[in-house]
């Protein structure tokens, strides 16, 4: 990912190494490094191209530096007079709680940012990132000191040392295709946390401390009607739309036939916004729901919509996705490489790219569909809704315990704010696959240009996250908000569902899957009936590279068990495509991060033809 690079330095070699490491991070023709500050302790640096939004600044007291977006200050004053009030209460605070002011201000902050600062007179750095973590910042305690960073390939193109895999990252990732917390898939790598100042004293010693976080014990509008929260919602959407669209940068919606993105598309239209719509279809096939509800909304809102062929999944943007994300990324998306090359080249890098990201964990309800009475039975059931392969198949592969794989999942419950089981479990979907998965996929789009998406507004996200579930209950919350933002929205197909949000069938649909979610055993026959889904075989090319892999890789035999691998290689009905793409990716980034080859630079069909 582009972006700021902090690394202690007490030596000039440490400094040479790492000028030479951001040309290594430069992985496209239009970037460009930038040194923003050199000497000891302190070398930071950053790679970019032209339209990434790092600005730098310095005051007498303090080197400040702001990467991302603040979209509202919320007191009129400029991004520059914000910064230097809000800076000096980091410095201020002491102990394990933040300063009232700072948990405020970072409450009510609308952006996605990473703030950096510097305090000349003692060289302490201090870190602190927006209240969602909307920008992955990675840290690592190495041998030679801390190293903060947005690109997670500094630590594998710089001197630092040999890394080593953590079972624990890699068994998550395998389950749920997402890892929990601040974990990596490497044993020295952390996550910052969302909401987290970052402090390390000229010495080298670092203290975390969270500043700011999200609580859903408590629905805080469940006095207000259906169509008031619905309402309400709607202009502050408006709003999060309003402030993220900036007149130097063209306004591109990836636009698909769900309701998440077609709410941005309502809401600029509300507007009266320029916006251009992009849909992607693979050439595989002729046509796709996705691609005419696009079409047909983008004729009616009259915006300029345009439809990109994408190649399905091949070894060469599979090898491009692997390179920039080292297996942060799942390689069953590499074929947005080509979808995102293909917009860059028509509306430029300085874009901004609107996903509907977030919209499918805010407005419906994600409580569980059972009544949950221990943490036994939560941790039980976050697991069985939300794994990809059974955790006896984890165990296999990673050779850990199934009892270590559930006290990791059931520690990350546990750290959760909320006492209620419900409640946490609403967390975890929000903040394990929501934060650790999206937000991931979100940085590798701005490889290419700006990404954001408006569900991630703080004032949008906390309101809706208060409204109670009865009132999200089978959609209806969301079609009522959708009717706010453009009545004629909830007139067009659900891509997913084949009805629009106004019929009487989606109506009957929604309630049958709730009866599922309290039936699981049904749900798995009833998604094959109902939308057409078979059991589908991944592509032989996936178990050749597999295969190849465990007998050509010493490194794979040392993190995984490679007659386990074997077992899904040889039968390519074993497992669905995402579930071997996972167990492709975790593969193929241990054999990265050895200096060997993952796919020998051919070019090779991975995606399976759909019948």
């Amino acid at each position: 990912m582009p972006g700021v690079s902090i690394q202690y330095a007490q030596s000039t070699d440490r400094a040479d190494g790492f000028d030479r490491t951001l040309e290594e991070l430069c992985y496209f023709d239009n970037y460009t490094r930038t040194i923003h500050r050199r000497g000891q302790p302190w070398t930071i640096g950053s790679t970019s191209y032209p339209s990434y939004p790092i600005v730098e600044f310095e005051t007498d007291e303090y080197w400040i530096c702001l990467e991302g977006e603040i979209y509202e200050t919320g007191t009129g004053a400029s991004l520059s007079e914000t910064l230097e009030a809000i800076v000096p209460k980091l410095f201020e605070s002491t102990g394990t709680e933040p300063q009232q002011e700072l948990q405020t201000w970072l409450s009510e902050t609308d952006g996605e940012f990473v703030l950096y600062a510097v305090e000349k007179a003692t060289d302490t750095l201090v870190l602190l990132n927006d209240i969602f973590g909307r920008l992955p910042v990675y840290y690592s305690d190495t041998e030679h000191g801390p190293v903060l960073t947005r690109e997670i390939g500094f630590f594998f193109e710089s001197p630092l040392g040999d890394l080593e895999f953590d079972r624990h990252g890699i068994a998550q990732y395998l389950l749920f295709g997402y890892i929990l917390r601040d974990r990596t898939l490497w044993e020295n790598i952390k996550t910052v946390p969302p909401g987290t100042q970052v402090t390390v004293q000229s010495d080298g010693t670092t203290s975390f401390r969270s500043v700011a976080e999200f609580d859903f014990d408590t629905p805080h509008h469940a006095d207000k009607s259906l169509e008031e929260n619905a309402s309400a919602l709607a202009e502050k959407f408006r709003t999060s739309c309003a402030v993220r669209s900036d007149v130097s940068r063209k306004n591109v919606l990836s636009l698909s036939g769900g309701h998440d993105s077609r709410s941005i598309a309502a809401a600029f239209h509300s507007l009266d916004q320029p916006c251009s719509a992009a849909t992607f279809l693979k050439t595989t096939r002729e046509t796709s729901a996705d691609a005419s509800i696009a079409r047909d909304i983008s004729q009616t809102l009259e915006f300029d919509w345009q439809l990109f062929p994408v190649d399905p999944v091949k070894t060469s943007n599979a090898e491009t996705l692997l390179t920039i994300k080292r297996g942060l990324n799942h390689l069953g998306l590499s074929f947005l490489i080509d979808f995102f090359e293909q917009l860059q080249a028509t509306y430029g890098a300085n874009s901004t790219y609107y996903t509907g990201d977030g919209g499918d964990k805010t407005l419906p309800d994600l409580s569980p569909a059972k009544s949950l009475s221990t943490r036994e039975e939560l941790v039980s059931y976050t697991i069985a809704k939300n794994s990809l392969l059974s955790l006896d198949e984890v165990a296999s592969i990673t050779g850990l315990e199934k009892s270590e794989i559930v006290a990791e999942v059931a520690a990350t419950l546990d750290a959760y704010p909320e006492t209620n089981l419900e409640r946490k479990y609403v967390h975890f979907l929000t903040h394990e696959r929501g934060f650790s998965w999206l937000f991931e996929g979100e940085d590798r789009n701005r490889y290419f240009f700006w990404s954001t998406s408006p569900f991630y507004s703080v004032e949008f996200f906390r309101y809706a996250m208060n409204v109670p579930d009865e009132q999200k209950e089978h959609n209806r919350l969301y079609r009522e908000f959708l009717r706010e933002l453009w009545p004629q929205a909830i007139e067009f197909d659900d891509a997913d569902f084949g009805t629009p949000m106004s019929s009487p069938r989606y109506k009957v649909v929604q309630y049958g899957l709730s009866f599922l979610g309290r039936h699981p055993s049904l749900e798995d026959v009833a998604r094959v009936i109902y939308r057409g889904e078979v059991s589908s075989e991944y592509h032989p090319n996936i178990a050749r590279l597999l295969t190849e892999y465990t007998t050509q890789s010493p490194a794979l035999d040392q993190y995984l068990d490679v007659d386990t691998i074997r077992t899904f290689a040889n039968d390519t009905s074993s497992c669905g495509q995402h579930q071997i793409y996972n167990l492709l990716t975790v593969s193929a980034a241990i054999m990265l991060a050895e200096q060997e080859t993952a796919f020998a630079s051919r070019e090779l069909a991975l995606e399976a033809v759909p019948s």
